[in-house]
């Protein structure tokens, strides 16, 4: 759900590379973030209801007063309301998302020092980290600047873009196929370096055929995401694997998986025949 509730890399780079509004992006995956919870839920009710044996032998869970439910939201109130204050003043236009990006940090930095853990060693650990990860992003970016450039030189994305859409087909149905190309992509590459391969080929197509590039956006992340708990290289299986230990195989965590791939594909499915779940609320903007 992380991937389609902001903020989200993938929709950062995604705005980088189409030229669209990272806000609008941002506001555009809150509602099928929502839609894709709510099937989780539904999913996993179902799940319990018919299959208990797939939920172990769960323990009658601990009930807690009222009073140390408070107290443990509290500690969380901190991170929920500066979530707040950048996405509402995303959404308000009070500031752009890039100046968002400031206020959150200064926003961390308070919340650090009054919690008493703004130490030298955790700035500086920060740094280091935001300095690899940004690296490595602007890397995979400008490697993908020049491979956009090289196709459009050689003339190889008009002509596959002429050539799709001259097809016979109905463009929801190019649509499907293009999703599904992504989800093949999602098993055995990690998301963002798929967006860079990919988007180059596949934004002139969605543009010929007059899609919302929002709404295109959302749908590439989703299915993009999709593809990281299929076999037979879904990199989140196995990171889920690495920290569970010997205690379950592999094969179990992508049998388990398997219920939640196939409510990402109902997910997917509502998206696709129902566009204005991705574009209602960037409209109010």
């Amino acid at each position: 759900i992380g991937m389609l509730i902001p903020p989200s890399l993938l929709f950062i780079v995604y705005g980088l590379l189409t030229g669209e509004s990272i806000g609008r992006l941002f506001i555009a995956g809150i509602v099928p973030g929502i839609l894709l919870a709510v099937i989780y839920v539904i999913g996993i009710l179902l799940l319990s209801s018919l299959r208990p044996q797939m939920l172990g032998n769960p323990r009658t869970p601990e009930r807690f007063s009222w009073q140390e439910r408070w107290r443990a939201l509290s500690r969380a109130s901190s991170i929920g309301v500066l979530i707040l204050v950048v996405l509402g003043g995303i959404y308000a236009g009070v500031f752009t998302p890039t100046e968002a990006g400031a206020v959150g940090c200064i926003g961390s930095l308070v919340i650090a020092a009054v919690k008493k853990r703004l130490t030298w060693k955790n700035v500086l650990l920060a740094l280091k980290d935001a300095g690899l990860t940004t690296a490595a992003v602007f890397l995979l970016i400008i490697g993908a600047q020049i491979f956009s450039r090289m196709l459009t030189v050689s003339g190889l994305v008009e002509l596959l873009s002429r050539a799709i859409v001259g097809l016979p087909i109905h463009p929801k149905l190019v649509m499907a196929l293009m999703m599904v190309v992504l989800m093949m992509l999602g098993t055995f590459l990690d998301v963002t370096s798929i967006f860079l391969i990919s988007l180059p080929i596949m934004l002139p197509v969605a543009q010929h055929l007059g899609f919302n590039l929002i709404w295109f956006g959302v749908m590439c992340t989703i299915c993009t995401e999709t593809g990281l708990v299929t076999p037979p290289f879904g990199m989140s299986v196995f990171v889920v694997k690495s920290a569970v230990g010997p205690e379950v195989s592999v094969e179990e965590v992508f049998a388990g998986a398997l219920p939640f791939f196939l409510m990402m594909l109902v997910t997917i499915t509502v998206l696709l025949f129902a566009p204005w779940l991705a574009t209602w609320l960037p409209g109010l903007m």
